[in-house]
């Protein structure tokens, strides 16, 4: 199930991204956002219902490393 979710978050990620690549930050709401540190290295913070990141990785045109803190 945790793999569905994560590849399912992605794949919204990566469709919110490509429209918006000017931004190195992508706010998805009050307590979601995503940062792109690296190029490929992306900083997933959210504040509810507790602090806490996440790093997601492109590792290739298909591979996603996700890290969850």
């Amino acid at each position: 199930m945790k793999k569905i979710i994560a590849a399912l978050f992605a794949l919204a990620f990566f469709a919110l991204y490509s429209a918006n690549t000017v931004s190195k930050e992508i706010k998805l709401s009050d307590e979601l956002t995503i940062t792109e540190i690296e190029t490929d290295v992306f900083l997933v913070t959210h504040s509810f219902p507790w602090p806490g990141n996440s790093l997601i990785v492109k590792t290739g045109k298909k591979d996603i490393l996700s890290e969850d803190a």
